[in-house]
This record gives C-alpha cells, sequence and structure tokens, in this order.
C-alpha cells in the first residue's frame, strides 16, 4: 500500500523505542526505495519520533 503525505498510520513492529501500535503522522515520503518519514507525538502534541520507516512496518490507522 502507497502512503501518501498526512495519512495517519501505526506501526505493524516495534522501532527504535516505539511500541507496536504507536500511531503517527506521514510528513514526507521517498519514492526509490519507497519509505516514510513518519512523526509520533505525545498526547499534548510534542513530537517523540522523527523517524523513515518501509512500507512494510506500517499500516494506515483510519482508511479513507
Amino acid at each position: 500500500m502507497k502512503f501518501k503525505e498526512y495519512d495517519i498510520v501505526k506501526l505493524r513492529d516495534s522501532q527504535s523505542g516505539l511500541n507496536v501500535g504507536a500511531v503517527g503522522v506521514v510528513v514526507l515520503t521517498y519514492d526509490t526505495p519507497p519509505a516514510y518519514e513518519v512523526e509520533f507525538c505525545d498526547e499534548n502534541g510534542v513530537t517523540i519520533q522523527l523517524i523513515t520507516l518501509k512500507e512494510e512496518s506500517l499500516e494506515l490507522e483510519r482508511p479513507e
């Protein structure tokens, strides 16, 4: 599945201290190889992590 900027996604596997199911927002997409810069925030909107992830590590949280 191709994600686009501002899609809300969740982790399918643990990554860099983030747990499975952590919810983030795609802020940038890379075509080659397909990858996504995803921002994860706390409940106050403060960025916890900004990380580049492969497509297989993500799933769409809210399908359109």
